[in-house]
Protein backbone atom coordinates (compact mmCIF):
# COMPACT_ATOMS: atom_id res chain seq x y z
CA UNK A 1 0.00 0.00 0.00
CA UNK A 2 1.39 3.04 -1.09
CA UNK A 3 1.02 6.60 0.95
CA UNK A 4 -0.29 9.02 -0.72
CA UNK A 5 -1.02 12.67 -0.44
CA UNK A 6 -4.62 11.82 0.63
CA UNK A 7 -3.76 8.97 2.84
CA UNK A 8 -4.80 9.61 6.56
CA UNK A 9 -2.67 7.59 8.89
CA UNK A 10 -4.74 5.28 11.35
CA UNK A 11 -3.35 7.46 14.19
CA UNK A 12 -5.79 10.71 13.03
CA UNK A 13 -8.38 8.57 11.87
CA UNK A 14 -8.55 7.76 15.19
CA UNK A 15 -7.87 11.33 16.75
CA UNK A 16 -10.98 12.34 14.36
CA UNK A 17 -13.22 9.50 15.57
CA UNK A 18 -13.06 8.98 18.77
CA UNK A 19 -14.66 11.65 20.27
CA UNK A 20 -17.59 10.79 17.82
CA UNK A 21 -17.59 7.12 19.24
CA UNK A 22 -17.60 8.61 22.99
CA UNK A 23 -20.75 10.85 21.76
CA UNK A 24 -22.25 7.29 20.54
CA UNK A 25 -21.36 5.57 23.80
CA UNK A 26 -22.86 8.20 26.09
CA UNK A 27 -25.92 7.90 24.04
CA UNK A 28 -26.58 4.57 23.97
CA UNK A 29 -25.97 4.29 27.74
CA UNK A 30 -28.33 7.49 28.19
CA UNK A 31 -30.51 5.27 26.44
CA UNK A 32 -29.99 2.11 28.30
CA UNK A 33 -30.52 3.75 31.44
CA UNK A 34 -33.63 5.63 30.64
CA UNK A 35 -35.04 2.08 29.18
CA UNK A 36 -33.98 0.22 32.65
CA UNK A 37 -35.95 3.33 34.50
CA UNK A 38 -39.23 3.29 32.38
CA UNK A 39 -39.24 -0.47 33.12
CA UNK A 40 -38.55 -0.68 36.52
CA UNK A 41 -41.48 2.28 36.94
CA UNK A 42 -43.74 -0.27 34.62
CA UNK A 43 -42.79 -2.62 37.16
CA UNK A 44 -43.60 -1.05 40.07
CA UNK A 45 -46.90 0.28 38.73
CA UNK A 46 -47.79 -3.32 37.78
CA UNK A 47 -47.43 -4.71 41.38
CA UNK A 48 -49.12 -1.59 42.68
CA UNK A 49 -52.20 -1.82 40.00
CA UNK A 50 -52.25 -5.47 40.92
CA UNK A 51 -51.64 -4.90 44.75
CA UNK A 52 -54.94 -2.40 44.72
CA UNK A 53 -57.10 -4.92 42.99
CA UNK A 54 -56.44 -7.99 45.02
CA UNK A 55 -57.48 -4.87 48.37
CA UNK A 56 -60.42 -4.60 46.31
CA UNK A 57 -61.02 -8.12 45.69
CA UNK A 58 -60.48 -8.52 49.41
CA UNK A 59 -62.47 -5.60 50.42
CA UNK A 60 -65.15 -5.27 48.62
CA UNK A 61 -68.97 -6.60 49.10
CA UNK A 62 -69.88 -6.42 45.34
CA UNK A 63 -67.48 -9.07 45.02
CA UNK A 64 -70.45 -10.90 42.91
CA UNK A 65 -71.00 -7.70 40.66
CA UNK A 66 -67.50 -6.73 39.81
CA UNK A 67 -65.84 -9.78 39.11
CA UNK A 68 -68.62 -12.36 38.46
CA UNK A 69 -67.54 -14.86 41.74
CA UNK A 70 -69.07 -14.25 45.44
CA UNK A 71 -65.38 -16.05 46.86
CA UNK A 72 -62.28 -14.52 47.03
CA UNK A 73 -60.80 -18.06 46.56
CA UNK A 74 -62.98 -18.35 43.15
CA UNK A 75 -62.10 -14.71 41.91
CA UNK A 76 -58.84 -15.66 42.50
CA UNK A 77 -58.32 -19.06 40.99
CA UNK A 78 -60.33 -18.16 37.90
CA UNK A 79 -59.11 -14.77 36.87
CA UNK A 80 -56.26 -13.64 35.59
CA UNK A 81 -54.15 -10.44 37.16
CA UNK A 82 -55.39 -8.44 34.15
CA UNK A 83 -58.92 -9.42 33.83
CA UNK A 84 -59.30 -8.84 37.65
CA UNK A 85 -58.12 -5.35 36.96
CA UNK A 86 -59.53 -4.90 33.85
CA UNK A 87 -63.34 -5.91 35.55
CA UNK A 88 -62.50 -2.88 38.06
CA UNK A 89 -62.10 -0.46 36.22
CA UNK A 90 -65.26 -1.51 33.99
CA UNK A 91 -67.12 -1.10 37.04
CA UNK A 92 -65.70 1.88 38.60
CA UNK A 93 -66.13 3.43 34.71
CA UNK A 94 -70.20 1.83 35.21
CA UNK A 95 -70.43 3.60 38.67
CA UNK A 96 -69.28 7.12 36.87
CA UNK A 97 -71.85 6.52 34.55
CA UNK A 98 -74.45 6.19 36.80
CA UNK A 99 -76.53 9.18 37.93
CA UNK A 100 -75.80 10.29 41.64
CA UNK A 101 -77.33 13.07 43.64
CA UNK A 102 -75.97 16.09 42.45
CA UNK A 103 -75.87 15.45 39.05
CA UNK A 104 -76.94 18.01 36.76
CA UNK A 105 -79.53 16.14 33.85
CA UNK A 106 -81.28 17.17 31.39
CA UNK A 107 -84.79 15.82 30.90
CA UNK A 108 -85.56 14.69 27.93
CA UNK A 109 -88.88 15.03 25.74
CA UNK A 110 -90.35 17.93 28.41
CA UNK A 111 -89.83 21.99 28.46
CA UNK A 112 -87.81 21.32 31.84
CA UNK A 113 -84.11 22.64 31.84
CA UNK A 114 -81.58 21.43 33.31
CA UNK A 115 -81.92 20.25 36.69
CA UNK A 116 -80.21 18.94 39.83
CA UNK A 117 -80.54 14.96 41.25
CA UNK A 118 -82.09 15.22 44.61
CA UNK A 119 -82.86 11.86 45.45
CA UNK A 120 -82.51 8.19 44.10
CA UNK A 121 -85.67 5.61 44.12
CA UNK A 122 -87.43 2.27 42.42
CA UNK A 123 -91.04 2.96 41.33
CA UNK A 124 -93.71 -0.04 41.20
CA UNK A 125 -92.19 -1.68 38.34
CA UNK A 126 -88.51 -1.76 39.65
CA UNK A 127 -87.72 1.02 37.24
CA UNK A 128 -84.86 3.48 38.59
CA UNK A 129 -86.13 7.21 39.21
CA UNK A 130 -84.68 10.51 40.00
CA UNK A 131 -86.06 13.50 42.12
CA UNK A 132 -84.70 16.87 40.69
CA UNK A 133 -84.86 20.28 41.04
CA UNK A 134 -84.36 23.11 38.44
CA UNK A 135 -82.50 25.90 38.98
CA UNK A 136 -86.03 28.28 37.89
CA UNK A 137 -87.46 26.23 41.42
CA UNK A 138 -89.23 23.75 39.31
CA UNK A 139 -89.26 20.25 40.80
CA UNK A 140 -90.03 16.80 39.00
CA UNK A 141 -89.60 13.13 39.08
CA UNK A 142 -88.04 11.25 35.67
CA UNK A 143 -87.38 7.56 34.99
CA UNK A 144 -83.68 8.08 34.63
CA UNK A 145 -84.24 6.07 31.34
CA UNK A 146 -85.22 9.86 30.16
CA UNK A 147 -82.70 11.77 31.61
CA UNK A 148 -79.25 12.92 30.24
CA UNK A 149 -76.47 13.38 32.55
CA UNK A 150 -74.72 16.90 31.36
CA UNK A 151 -71.03 15.73 33.15
CA UNK A 152 -71.89 18.88 36.12
CA UNK A 153 -71.96 17.46 39.51
CA UNK A 154 -72.79 19.90 42.65
CA UNK A 155 -71.93 18.45 46.07
CA UNK A 156 -75.29 18.91 47.41
CA UNK A 157 -75.62 15.52 49.57
CA UNK A 158 -74.52 17.23 52.86
CA UNK A 159 -77.28 19.79 52.22
CA UNK A 160 -80.02 17.50 51.65
CA UNK A 161 -78.91 15.23 54.72
CA UNK A 162 -79.23 18.80 56.93
CA UNK A 163 -82.04 19.62 56.12
CA UNK A 164 -83.54 16.36 56.62
CA UNK A 165 -82.26 16.62 59.85
CA UNK A 166 -83.42 20.11 60.11
CA UNK A 167 -87.27 18.61 59.56
CA UNK A 168 -86.93 15.88 61.43
CA UNK A 169 -85.35 17.73 64.61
Amino acid sequence: MEYGANFIKPSEMWKEIKPKIDEMLMVVNNIETQAEKAQEEAYQKGLSDAWDAARTLWNTPNRKEIFGHTTFNTVLTTLTAQEAIEKIRQYEQEKEEQIQVGDEVTPRETEYDDMIVTRLWKDDYDSDCIDAIGFDGRIGSFLVSRVSKTGKHYEIAEVLAKMKETDNG
